[in-house]
């Protein structure tokens, strides 16, 4: 390879690159978070722009992402006409929102969708084009970008889609050293487990789940907890996981039984709880003896989450108008598909799936509790009562989904910061 040729590629491979990096701001809330910080600390009059800019380089290689902030700007501010037609695609519609629902809950449609991803990945060179077909034939009007975009947008209202055992988590009071933190356990809009206790009305929107000590009931929880959950898709250069986490607080009252009282912030992955780990609270029993279906539950969803990442990353390819066919394969393309092979070892020969029919992924948890709660009481005035809560939910909800759907038009945000730093430039 010339030098030539060797500098284009490595052109081709940051611009892909940095259309992973604006693609998992919508998927990885810490990572959102941490970037809106380091644009907050790059923005100081006194700084000069070149040093901003090496700043914003170290966090995008930091994390994994092997390009550079000039290359994030180019996509917000100058707006290339493929990254608006790569933007415009992946609005999701009603078809995608409803070929995530079925899929979910449907083994054999399930098992059709995997089988056009691997017939997509055989091609040389790869092309997405077998999928679109694939919904298009069985009555879907939608493309695989728009059911990833519909997978994301769902899974931030509806808690489900983050079912699994995080045995990997640490608290740390204070600025003291970490230590191993109780187990968070999540199976479906109904349990969720914090240690050796499950929670009594937690609540799950926008990412978050959150619960307080009291209850509407009088009954307490052992703590308040605040958590948002993410997913990594790229690994940082000190850290090779990729999967589900989460990053938030865990409040213990003065009177707690037990090794903590006070607030910690909390932290865990997606992962079983380490042998012989002092400081680590087990599951509670019940969903410990459900432990082997929520692992069948989490491989499923994990699959369509890995598909995910194997649709972005070639669509980032493929949309980019250029030729990036050789660094998809060798680089992005080669590792999400051996992770995807991975999953579909774990998954093809499922018969049905794991998950509860009675789920309705398109709604969000706190209207499945709700509904819930009604269907469980016989009091016609606390039927009443709860009708009033799910409408009430319901339209701050779609007011909610209105707002971010407009929210990038207006250009706020860490994209504004963005652009007011291109204008620096």
């Amino acid at each position: 390879m010339t030098d030539t040729q060797q500098d284009q590629d490595e052109d081709r491979a940051q611009q892909a690159y940095a259309v992973l990096f604006v693609d998992d701001l919508n998927t990885n809330k810490q990572l959102a978070s941490d970037w809106q910080a380091a644009l907050d600390t790059a923005s100081g009059d006194s700084i000069p722009t070149s040093q901003k800019l090496l700043f914003l380089d170290n966090f995008l290689n930091d994390e994994g992402y092997d390009t550079t902030a000039e290359d994030v700007l180019d996509l917000v501010k100058n707006q290339p006409s493929w990254w608006v037609d790569y933007e415009n695609q992946r609005n999701p519609n009603a078809d995608s929102d409803r070929f995530v629902q079925a899929i979910l809950q449907d083994a054999d449609l399930y098992q059709r969708y995997g089988a056009a991803l691997d017939q997509a990945s055989a091609m040389n060179p790869p092309s997405l084009d077998p999928v679109n077909q694939f919904l298009s034939a069985n009555g879907y009007n939608c493309n695989a970008d728009q059911v990833t975009a519909s997978f994301n947008k769902m899974r931030d209202k509806n808690l489900n889609y983050w079912t699994g055992m995080y045995g990997l988590t640490t608290v740390e009071q204070g600025g003291g050293t970490p230590q191993p933190g109780p187990a968070l356990v999540v199976y479906g809009d109904t349990h969720v487990g914090v240690g050796s206790s499950q929670l009594l009305e937690f609540t799950y929107a926008d990412g978050v789940l959150s619960w307080d000590i009291q209850t509407s009931t009088g009954l307490p929880n052992p703590c308040s907890g605040k958590i948002t959950f993410s997913q990594i898709s790229q690994p940082l250069t000190t850290d090779a996981f990729v999967g589900n986490e989460f990053n938030g607080t865990l409040t213990y009252p003065p009177t707690a039984v037990g090794q903590w009282k006070g607030t910690y912030s909390y932290s865990g992955k997606i992962g079983p709880i380490p042998p012989n780990s002092p400081g680590h609270i087990n599951a509670p029993s019940d969903l410990a003896r459900k432990s082997g279906t929520i692992d069948q539950v989490f491989k499923y969803i994990n699959y369509v989450v890995i598909s995910g990442f194997f649709i972005q990353t070639l669509a980032a390819g493929v949309s980019a108008g250029v030729d990036l066919v050789k660094w998809v394969q060798r680089k992005a393309f080669g590792d999400k598909k051996t992770k995807l092979d991975e999953s579909r070892g774990e998954v093809k020969d499922v018969k049905e799936s794991p998950i509860e029919s009675g789920n309705n992924f398109s709604e969000s948890t706190t209207i499945e509790q709700l509904k819930a709660q009604k269907e469980g009481t016989p009091d016609p005035e606390k039927q009443k009562e709860l009708d009033e809560q799910i409408k009430e939910t319901e339209t701050k909800e779609a007011a909610e989904e209105e707002a971010e759907a407009e929210a990038p038009k207006e250009g706020g945000g860490w994209k504004r910061d963005l652009e007011d730093l291109a204008e620096d430039a």
